[in-house]
């Protein structure tokens, strides 16, 4: 699950530092799901690019 800090200027845990806009691929579910919880986070969806178009 990827995350993105929104609402905070900064994140340090044990697993990450992190500053404003930044966006953090999070392996474990339980580990996405508290730092969801804190509210300084929201989810990244993924945009598939469609077919001759180009990524951003």
């Amino acid at each position: 699950m990827k995350l993105k800090l929104v609402n905070a200027p900064t994140y340090v845990s044990r697993e990450f530092r992190l500053k404003k806009g930044e966006v953090v691929e999070v392996k474990d579910e339980k580990v996405a799901e508290r730092m969801l919880r804190t509210g300084v986070f929201e989810v990244v969806e993924e945009k598939k690019a469609r077919k001759g178009e180009k990524k951003e």
